[in-house]
């Protein structure tokens, strides 16, 4: 019928090809943990806005551990969608763990991060549901709205007294069992303990 023909003409035709067509392909911020088809297990993932991406070293051992090493800011989106990852080691002299850094990292289970981790991004561990147990910098100031989002497997969490910021949403659909404050937390944001039913 015509309009197969026209859908056909549609699927295989190049998208350059329409006119006026607004096409928005995701900046890339880090080296690609994807590469002509094949995964890399190392590579750089610094923030190119703090001016060099090989000022922070990520290595992927075979059974999923994460370790990330350096000084600075981590770049957002480094690690998104990653599903191999199991266990990730934030190394002293990480500052910031950047927006969506581990979003839909479904397979994390652990989190562990260095001393000097002072914010963690806008859902930098969205969806990342299986993680249970999480060990936050005592240095951390800033959660990010969103940050800890869908993360089901989530029943408890010890914070810093250094931390001063919870984002909106922070823990949204976590399943605390109890949450204890620190007494430096001066802002608090929407829904940040929306937990799940038990």
């Amino acid at each position: 019928s015509a309009v197969l023909v026209v859908l056909i003409l549609l699927t295989s035709a190049p998208l350059a090809g329409f006119v006026g067509l607004d096409i928005s392909l995701p900046e890339f911020k880090a080296e690609a943990a994807f590469v002509s088809g094949s995964y890399l297990t190392s590579g750089y993932c610094g923030d190119p806005a703090e001016g060099d991406t090989k000022n922070i070293y990520w290595e992927l051992s075979d059974d999923g551990v994460l370790t990330v090493t350096g000084t600075g800011k981590i770049a957002p989106e480094a690690f998104i969608y990653d599903l191999r990852i199991k266990e990730v080691i934030i190394s002293d002299g990480i500052t910031n763990i950047s927006d969506y850094c581990f979003k839909d990292c479904t397979n994390i289970e652990k989190v562990n991060m260095g001393d000097d981790v002072e914010e963690i991004g806008y859902h930098a561990f969205y969806y990342c549901k299986k993680i249970s147990e999480i060990s936050f910098s005592d240095s951390l100031v800033t959660i990010g709205a969103g940050a800890f989002d869908g993360n089901y497997s989530l029943k408890s969490v010890s914070f810093p007294e250094s931390l001063k910021s919870i984002g909106d949403y922070a823990f949204w659909e976590a399943d605390f069992e109890s949450i204890v404050l620190p007494d430096s937390l001066e802002e608090v944001g929407v829904r940040t303990f929306f937990c799940r039913e038990s």
